[in-house]
């Protein structure tokens, strides 16, 4: 009897430990793991040669080519798709996106007749919307957390140098991100220094190519999206020296987007901007690929067969003893990751880094 009441204490012991130890899906966990995916989206053309028209005739000659190129050649609704499926198979929990575009066209170009107000309102394409309805279709529920509108500009064009009509190109920079993630939207705004082109043969005197930074909050870490300027004169450096001093105060930062700088031995382009934003944060890629080799900018046509990509220029950064990274990669570099149509979904690649965050 006494060996009985033995064992059964021990039995009575062992399940009470059992229970002591059990993990309760109820109980805060001491940390959150996320996953964040940048992703410059592509324009779709390059817009600098209308930049460099000399009359509103040769600035509509030239406006028409490229937009053929944006709708046609560049087909958002082909590539967006692909995107949204790359966003759902890999459960991406945050995306910060670049060169986020709407294009809107007008019947009769109010244009030529100097009204450069942007007012074209029927609405061509919208690659935010492509890529939130697609993600719908595939059941995954993703609210748009913030967005920044970099530019609105309108130009006109024409089929017969007769009748012109008016196309309106938005561009601008967003966070989307699971709805069962407490994540908030806290500010956007456009860097002090911004390039700007004098354009003395338009009916406005200049444009105006404005970059900038939206970020939002999420268990206490300030996650922020961004795309600096190309490396033109020193702009993009005060722009990294701009986004540096926006967050010097706070302890947890994740620092995600396109930076047109990066380090030179795997082919950044060659501005300071990625040195001296290493003084203050890590590069998550470098964390788990010490020394290696990613490129993820640029491809020089969509329906070119390889991968051309000779930079790394889109990068998660992070400061801050709350962080750590867990893992890292990319998506859409490989052939087997083009678009229905057999495009690359866009003429970057995506990254995407694992962060642990304690609570």
């Amino acid at each position: 009897m006494k060996a009985l009441y033995i064992f059964l204490i021990i039995i009575i012991l062992f399940i009470a430990c059992d229970d002591e130890y059990k993990p309760n899906d109820n109980e805060p966990k001491e940390y959150d793991t996320l996953s964040v995916m940048s992703y410059n989206l592509y324009f779709g053309a390059n817009i600098f040669p209308l930049l460099l028209s000399e009359s509103v005739d040769d600035l509509a000659e030239n406006t028409l080519p490229i937009y053929k190129e944006i709708l046609e050649a560049n087909d958002f609704n082909d590539r967006g798709k692909k995107i949204a499926e790359m966003i759902a198979e890999n459960d991406i929990d945050i995306v910060c996106l670049q060169e986020v575009a709407k294009f809107y066209s007008q019947e009769k170009s109010d244009y030529i007749d100097s009204n450069v107000t942007p007012n074209a309102d029927i609405l061509e394409i919208d690659y935010l919307d492509v890529i939130m309805s697609n993600l719908n279709a595939l059941g995954k529920d993703y609210v748009l957390i913030s967005y920044t509108n970099n530019s609105d500009e309108e130009f006109p064009s024409t089929f017969d140098n007769i009748n012109y009509f008016d196309i309106r190109m938005v561009e601008g920079d967003a966070i989307i991100a699971k709805s069962s993630l407490n994540i908030v939207a806290e500010n956007s705004l456009r860097y002090t220094d911004n390039i700007r082109f004098s354009l003395p043969a338009f009916p406005i005197d200049t444009i105006s190519l404005y970059k900038s930074v939206t970020y939002a909050q999420i268990y206490g870490v300030t996650l922020a999206n961004t795309h600096l300027e190309i490396g033109l004169g020193d702009t993009q450096e005060r722009q990294a020296d701009e986004l540096l001093d926006l967050f010097s105060d706070r302890d947890n930062v994740i620092l995600a987007g396109d930076f047109n700088s990066g380090p030179q031995e795997s082919g950044g382009f060659e501005t300071p901007s990625y040195e001296n934003i290493l003084l203050e944060y890590l590069d998550t890629y470098e964390e788990i690929n010490p020394g290696g080799e990613l490129y993820t900018c640029c491809q020089d046509s969509l329906n070119q067969v390889e991968n051309s990509a000779t930079s790394r220029i889109d990068i998660v950064f992070y400061k801050g003893n709350r962080l750590k990274v867990l893992d890292f990669y990319p998506l859409g570099n490989t052939i087997e990751s083009k678009t229905d149509g057999g495009r690359w979904a866009s003429d970057h690649i995506a990254v995407v880094s694992v962060i642990q965050i304690e609570k």
